[in-house]
């Protein structure tokens, strides 16, 4: 069986999984020359099928990451384009009842308005950095498709809760392994020619791809990005917990950690830009102290902000740095005479030197700590439950773009309670094909995983035909196909 796996907002790209086995990734922006380039159009499925090998007509299944904040859009509709097709679900066997939930969760009147809307702004510029194709023609009617993160939840997703309550969650799992959760039917057409597929919930991608790139037979799974609680219109963001155990991959429910999308907005507020705030702001965050640090803004984001929040009402996109804020603006004044002064030994001209402020880094150290320890929080938070209905897993494995902060990665491992924490190598959005294709293949058809070779002990990062082993965690290293040829994709 071959499937094709699809991300289709930013970072998109192409995934091939043959028979449990990962032929390889190619992410658009290696070829469009543009950083974390969005949308898949049909020229770059035209452009990027022969690299495999392969061909449309060889594709059994095409398996597609939803893309949370972002409407599906397509460029030429004409040429490629997928919509819900509840008659898909018969190719795959996730159940009656399942299709049933399936079908309530495609009845969203409103929802096709609104992704026209959305579409409509980001076609004004929003995102326009992740864009390296002319919108002005995008047909805000037939171009786009509204996303649905979590089209059907089971009702304890949608209530208050805090780490307490993973116990009860994680005595469910028996049941839960009874169904397939989130997955939504659509045919997907390129150049006349339509084949079945699954859209495959975003975080349920991100957990998918770290479990099955493990090699673990059992392994808790815990996901986190830049998730801004939940949207009543469209579901949570944040991550989730997960099990996953032989093929199937089974979401616990949702965790509302709150600390990716702080930390992607502490780094926005420290003019660090905004695709690549995070990954700057952990390097920044050595040069400061935490000053700022405070116990109360540990938990999720119902303990910490609160219901309304939790569930999507906020003043706007900072609403989540205000008692960060509030915080070091009481502090400050007791903290420094100028906390405009550069550090010692920085001089003004210097490379970065607008950012080497003391404040400036001393909240960014704050930030780091606040996603330390919340991450280092959800895992024994995760642990505890699962011990208490009766799993011990060593391994634990994390999944999405947070799973990119080697501080924390290490605090989970060195105080945390798992032996073994796992981290494959594209564990942020560059992976959610690879990811999207594992959880259709082995989770939904229950074809056994290949083994990625990697080494096992300690923090780790699977070693694959995609993606070998690093010497560190965080070390870039060279990327390999089966054949050792280098490919188009990347590592992040």
């Amino acid at each position: 069986m071959l499937c094709l796996g699809l991300c289709v907002a930013h970072d998109a790209g192409i995934a091939v999984v043959e028979d449990g086995h990962v032929r390889g990734l190619v992410q658009r922006e290696r070829l469009a020359r543009r950083k974390r380039c969005a949308l898949i159009t049909a020229d770059f499925m035209a452009e990027t099928l022969p690299l495999f090998g392969l061909s449309w007509a060889d594709i059994d299944v095409v398996a597609i990451s939803t893309s949370q904040s972002w409407p599906y859009m397509f460029l030429d509709p004409d040429r490629f384009r997928f919509e819900y097709d509840l008659d898909a679900a018969d190719r795959f066997p996730v159940g009656a009842k399942v299709r049933d939930a399936m079908a309530k969760g495609m009845r969203q009147p409103a929802a096709a308005e609104r992704a026209a809307a959305h579409a409509q702004r980001i076609r004004n510029g929003m995102f326009g950095e992740y864009l390296a194709d002319d919108l002005t023609s995008l047909d805000l009617d037939r171009g786009t498709l509204w996303c649905y993160e979590w089209p059907y939840q089971f009702e304890w997703w949608r209530k208050p809760h805090d780490g307490g309550s993973l116990g009860e969650w994680c005595a469910r799992i028996p049941r839960l392994k009874q169904v397939h959760q989130g997955y939504m039917p659509v045919r997907v057409t390129l150049d006349g020619v339509a084949k079945p597929g699954l859209l495959v919930p975003h975080h349920l991608a991100h957990a998918a791809y770290a479990f099955y790139q493990s090699d673990a037979d059992e392994a808790a799974v815990y996901t986190i990005d830049n998730g801004d609680g939940s949207r009543p219109d469209i579901g949570y963001y944040g991550g989730i917990y997960a099990y996953g155990q032989g093929t199937r991959i089974v979401p616990i429910g949702p965790n509302f950690s709150v600390q990716g999308h702080l930390y992607q907005r502490a780094g926005e507020f420290l003019e660090l830009g905004h695709g690549a705030a995070a990954g700057k702001l952990m390097g920044l965050a050595p040069y400061g102290q935490p000053r700022f640090a405070d116990r109360a803004m540990i938990g999720n984001a119902f303990t910490v902000f609160g219901e309304d929040f939790a569930f999507g009402d906020k003043a706007d996109r900072n609403t989540v740095l205000a008692a960060l804020h509030d915080r070091a603006h009481s502090l400050w004044p007791s903290l420094y005479s100028d906390p405009l002064a550069l550090l010692d030994g920085v001089g003004p001209d210097a490379l970065g030197s607008e950012n080497l402020r003391r404040l400036s880094v001393d909240m960014a150290a704050t930030a780091q700590w606040i996603f330390e320890q919340n991450s280092l929080q959800a895992t024994r938070d995760l642990a505890l439950g699962l011990r208490g209905s009766g799993i011990a897993t060593p391994t634990l494995c994390l999944g999405g773009g947070g799973a990119l902060n080697c501080p924390a990665n290490t605090l989970i491992h060195d105080q945390g309670p798992f032996r073994e924490v796992l981290i494959p190598p594209a564990c942020d959005d560059s992976g959610l094909p690879i990811g999207a294709a594992q959880a259709v293949m082995h989770d939904i058809f229950g074809v056994a995983a290949r083994a990625a070779g990697g080494e096992r002990g300690g923090v780790g990062l699977p070693r694959s035909r995609l993606c070998p082993r690093r010497s560190r965690p965080g070390a870039r290293g060279p990327r390999r196909r089966a054949g050792g040829r280098r490919p188009a994709g990347r590592c992040r």
